[in-house]
């Protein structure tokens, strides 16, 4: 009995023993891992402290820059802003000398247009073949304002009709054609650009044959058949007028052929460089036979038959047995022979040509239709 008393004794003894035991290693492996993972956190707590420090040096560097890029501006002194403000520099440099020079440029263009302007408004003032007419132009442009005269020396000599420079209407030529300049080769060089006008004129006078027949021949025959340039300044300036002023004349054609060749034309022999005459007369059924005394001559240069293309010596000539009435419009000029003609002025050249129909007027291109 005592014997198995004192075995459940032992036996109760050594459980106990093993579950303290048991318990003390599970309490001691709880105590390691609690410390592991104290470790961990104070490790992990570190790291955020170092990390924020960090980041809190970040942005205190980056308030730094911002308040002295604040303070200083942007042209605060460094490499890179160094550079581009140089860059910067140099180009507004450049800019205000482009616009200083261009405003230059612009103020002497301006100038020069205007001084070209005036000039070429008193060109076409004194243009005229008229000395009351070239004064009339002259104290109207200063009056207007259209030019300047600072000192007085225009209406001085305005003021003083016989002072007055007067230019015949030579500036109706488009220069020169197919080679051959204004003035011609040979002969009278001025009188050739008379001849060679090629530009219509701005108004014209319209004129019957009776006063085309009826236009004054200042001087003799034979002071008109010298050269111009010996001719006095009375017989220019009564010329020069009427030959400066476009005229329109009707009439019926009576014959259309070819002439020259002649100096204004350079000689040209072939029918292309050639003048057109043609006669034109107050009847449709005046006889070509001979001479009449009612007859005016037009002359349709080379360079007005390239400005109309149209034309032609057939439809000149089927005028003719059409009897249709015509309109021709052109430029006066005096010449120094008149053979076949009653009068030595004629229009030369004709720069437009009309046919009158029912409906009215019309080009010689449209008088088919």
């Amino acid at each position: 009995m005592v014997t198995l008393h004192r075995t459940v004794f032992l036996t109760l003894l050594l459980v106990t023993t093993c579950l303290w035991s048991a318990n003390t290693q599970r309490a001691e492996q709880q105590t390691v891992e609690q410390q592991k993972v104290d470790i961990e956190k104070a490790r992990v707590e570190g790291d955020l402290r170092l990390r924020e420090q960090e980041l809190q040096l970040k942005r205190d560097e980056l308030r730094a820059k911002q308040e002295e890029e604040h303070g200083q501006g942007f042209f605060a002194f460094n490499g890179v802003n160094g550079t581009i403000a140089v860059a910067l520099i140099g180009l507004l440099a450049t800019a205000i000398t482009a616009l200083i020079q261009g405003r230059a440029n612009y103020r002497t263009q301006r100038e020069s247009e205007k001084r070209k302007l005036e000039s070429d408004l008193i060109l076409k003032a004194i243009e005229t073949g008229d000395l009351g007419a070239s004064t009339r132009n002259l104290k109207f442009l200063l009056k207007g304002g259209f030019i300047e005269d600072p000192h007085g020396t225009i209406a001085l000599l305005a003021e003083d009709v016989n002072s007055v420079p007067v230019l015949p209407a030579r500036a109706y030529t488009s220069g020169a054609f197919k080679g051959i300049p204004a003035e011609g080769v040979g002969g009278e060089p001025e009188f050739n650009i008379l001849k060679n006008r090629d530009v219509p004129p701005k108004l014209y006078t319209p004129m019957t044959i009776e006063k085309m027949l009826a236009l004054p021949l200042p001087g003799s025959a034979e002071v008109i058949r010298g050269p111009r340039s010996n001719w006095p300044t009375t017989v220019h300036t009564e010329i020069d007028r009427i030959e400066s002023q476009g005229v329109t004349l009707e009439g019926y054609v009576i014959n259309a052929h070819l002439i020259g060749p002649t100096a204004a034309n350079a000689q040209d022999k072939s029918a292309e460089g050639r003048d057109w005459a043609v006669v034109l007369g107050s009847s449709p059924t005046e006889s070509t036979s001979k001479i009449n005394s009612s007859w005016i001559y037009g002359i349709v240069s080379p360079r007005i038959r390239a400005i109309h293309p149209e034309w032609t010596l057939v439809k000149l000539r089927e005028l003719i047995d059409s009897r249709q009435r015509v309109r021709v419009g052109g430029w006066p000029l005096l010449i120094k022979h008149r053979v076949g003609a009653a009068t030595y002025w004629r229009i030369h050249p004709i720069v437009s040509i009309e046919v009158q129909k029912e409906q009215g007027w019309s080009g010689l291109s449209d008088s088919s239709k």
